[in-house]
Parts: structure tokens; C-alpha cells; sequence
């Protein structure tokens, strides 16, 4: 069966629990996660006609109001550019609206539903599966709960990076094996590679940056700057993200992962923080449009 060297690959190791749910979780995750973002952007689009609707009918009014103390006659047909039926207008878009919240809200249950079965299925703490979070069997296992919501968070970060990853590989060749080739070598490091086993302690911008470096890629960070990671790491500006506006001092006791990496690769310490990468005009633009996530 010929296989499509485009089709993102999220465990290449044969494991016993890879099961083809165990595959498909993340793919689903990702996919709702750009459900619910397209949601949120119909919601904006919606609320926006709403504001612009109330605006143009108070506007109509005043106008109206404005002819009638001059003393124009108020013709019985509509004006040309005046809305036909506002009401009806109204009643549509806030159904619309109404609509879209309810979606949002379903979809990001969805993902949180997702994620803590993710979590759930790969908690191999023998301990846990006869612990009851209900307390109806005993105490509530706070900590057993805590773990398994960060391995919730590990498995959606890690799809993300893996897809910012591939998408790099795949727009840096149209080779078949030199993607298959880089694709195993990103797995090879996921999964083998002491250097990033901390990678869910980073931003998942320095991640993809750190990853693609070992493997000779060079990011196009406009690519991702919609998403809700990038847009996050805009914001925040945690250390070591390529996203991040502000330039913050080293700090000895919380080394970034960009330190560790060349530390485990032998390569010369840092000596003062790394530059904030500039900001490109169209990248600064659809942040400045879309704001904070």
C-alpha cells in the first residue's frame, strides 16, 4: 500500500498500546482545536454585522428624524442604502450568533472531553486504577488527577509541535524520502532524544525552533502566527519563543530550553539573552487584527 509522505505520522514506534484510537486522538484534537478557532472567528464576523447593524439603524433615524424637522416630505418608499427590515435583519444574525455559541461550547467540551480520555488511557500508574476521583471509594487522588491532566496537555502540545515540525519539513522538499527520512529522525527525537524530553516545559515555539535547528530546517514563523499557541506566546513573551515582543534578562535558577539544548549539544553557553526576533509588518498586522486568544 503506497504510502502518502504528506500524512502526518504521530507514533512511529511499535508500542502495545498503539491502538488505532491511540493514533487518531491527536489528529481529532487538532482538528476540533481549528473547528473551535473558525467558530470564534464566525462569532467575531457575527457580533461585528450586529454592531454594524445598530449603528446604520440609529444613523437611518437620526436622518429621518433630521428631514422631518426640515421639513422634507418622508417618502413611503424605502431610500436607496436604507435597510429594508432591520428587525429581521437583527433576528438573523443573533440567531446566527446564538448558534455559533452554542457550537463553540460544544466543541471545546469536545477537546477537553478528548483530552482527559487521552490522559486517562495513558496513565500506566498501577496505583491510580483503583484510585476513585469521586472520592466514592476513598479519598480523591488530587495528584493522580493533576498527572493525568498534564498528560492531557503533553498529548496536545506535542501534536502541535509535531505539525508545525512537518509542516516545515514538507515545504522544505518535494522529495518523498528526504520527508520520510526527516519525519523519522523528528520521531527518533521525540521519542529517544534526552535533549528534548522537557519539551512540554518550554514554549512550544522554542520547541519547534530547537527541533527544526537539530534537524537543519529553517521555520517560517508567519506560518503559525493565527494559532492559539503562537498568539499566546505573542502575548506573554515567555522566554526563549521566537513569538515573544519583550527581551528578558538569563536567569541562572530557570534555564530556557534553548540553554539546555546547547549545554546537552556542547555548544558555547549563552552569554546574554537572544535577541527578539522582528516582527514582520503582515505578522504584526494579523496580530494587531485578531488580538489575544
Amino acid at each position: 500500500m503506497p504510502i502518502n509522505p504528506r500524512q502526518p505520522r504521530f507514533d512511529d514506534s511499535p508500542t502495545d498500546s498503539a491502538k488505532p484510537d491511540a493514533v487518531a486522538e491527536p489528529c481529532a484534537l487538532g482538528w476540533a482545536q481549528e473547528h473551535l478557532q473558525v467558530l470564534r472567528d464566525l462569532r467575531e464576523m457575527g457580533m461585528t454585522l450586529a454592531r454594524n447593524l445598530t449603528r446604520q439603524v440609529v444613523a437611518q433615524a437620526e436622518a429621518e428624524e433630521a428631514r422631518a424637522e426640515a421639513g422634507e416630505p418622508v417618502s413611503e418608499s424605502p431610500r436607496r442604502g436604507a435597510l429594508v427590515d432591520p428587525a429581521l435583519s437583527f433576528s438573523r444574525i443573533s440567531r446566527a450568533v446564538r448558534l455559533t455559541l452554542a457550537l463553540e461550547a460544544r466543541t471545546h467540551q469536545a477537546i477537553e472531553d478528548a483530552a482527559r480520555r487521552g490522559a486517562v488511557a495513558n496513565d500506566d500508574d498501577a496505583s491510580d486504577k483503583g484510585a476513585s476521583d469521586d472520592g466514592a471509594n476513598g479519598p480523591i487522588d488530587y495528584e493522580g488527577i493533576g498527572r493525568r491532566i498534564r498528560a492531557g496537555v503533553e498529548r496536545l502540545m506535542d501534536y502541535d509541535i509535531r505539525r508545525a515540525v512537518e509542516d516545515t519539513i514538507e515545504a522544505a522538499s518535494d522529495a518523498p524520502e528526504e520527508m520520510d527520512r526527516l519525519k523519522d529522525e523528528l520521531a527518533e527525537r521525540l521519542r529517544e532524544d534526552e535533549v528534548f524530553a522537557e519539551r512540554f516545559d518550554w514554549p512550544i515555539g522554542e520547541a519547534v525552533a530547537l527541533i527544526c535547528q537539530d534537524l537543519g530546517l529553517e521555520p517560517d514563523w508567519d506560518r503559525w502566527v493565527m494559532r492559539g499557541w503562537a498568539r499566546g506566546e505573542a502575548q506573554q513573551s515567555p522566554p526563549g519563543s521566537p513569538y515573544a515582543t519583550v527581551e528578558r534578562p538569563l536567569d541562572p535558577e530557570r534555564p530556557t530550553g534553548t540553554e539546555k539544548y546547547r549545554q546537552a549539544r556542547g555548544l558555547p553557553p549563552l552569554e546574554e539573552p537572544l535577541p527578539v526576533r522582528p516582527m514582520s509588518p503582515a505578522m504584526a498586522a494579523r496580530l494587531a487584527a485578531r488580538g489575544p486568544p
